[in-house]
C-alpha cells in the first residue's frame, strides 16, 4: 500500500554484529528456546558474514539465514539490495561499516 504513495519503509534493525547476537541470546533463553537455531551465531551468521563465497552454502544449509529453525519459519533467502540507501545512511557508510567491523571483532570475543 505505501509504494502505491512512493513510501518505502526500510528496516535497518538487527543490522549489528551485537544486535544480532543479543536477539538470539534473548529468543533462545525466554522466547522460542526450542524452535531457534542452537548456535545460530556461531554456525550460521559469523560463517556467512565472514564467508562472502560460502552464503550460497550456508543458505541451503539452513535454507536462509534466519535464527528459527527452518521448519518454523520457512524459507529466507538474502538476496542484494537493488534499492538507494537513504541519504543519511549513505553519508555514514564507512562509519557504519567500521562500527559492523568492529563489533564482529568484540562479539566474536564475547563467545570465546
Amino acid at each position: 500500500m505505501l509504494a502505491e504513495y512512493g513510501v518505502r519503509m526500510y528496516h535497518y534493525s538487527y543490522v549489528f554484529p551485537k544486535q544480532v547476537n543479543l536477539k538470539v541470546q534473548y529468543y533462545k533463553s525466554a522466547v522460542s528456546m526450542d524452535n531457534c537455531i542452537d548456535d545460530y551465531y556461531e554456525k550460521v551468521y559469523e560463517p556467512w558474514v565472514n564467508n562472502p563465497d560460502m552464503r550460497e552454502e550456508i543458505e541451503n544449509q539452513w535454507e536462509g539465514v534466519h535464527e528459527f529453525k527452518p521448519q518454523y519459519r520457512g524459507p529466507c533467502y538474502t538476496s542484494k539490495f537493488q534499492g538507494q540507501h537513504p541519504p543519511k545512511i549513505q553519508e555514514n557508510i564507512d562509519l557504519l561499516k567500521k562500527k559492523f567491523d568492529n563489533q564482529l571483532k568484540e562479539v566474536w570475543h564475547e563467545n570465546l
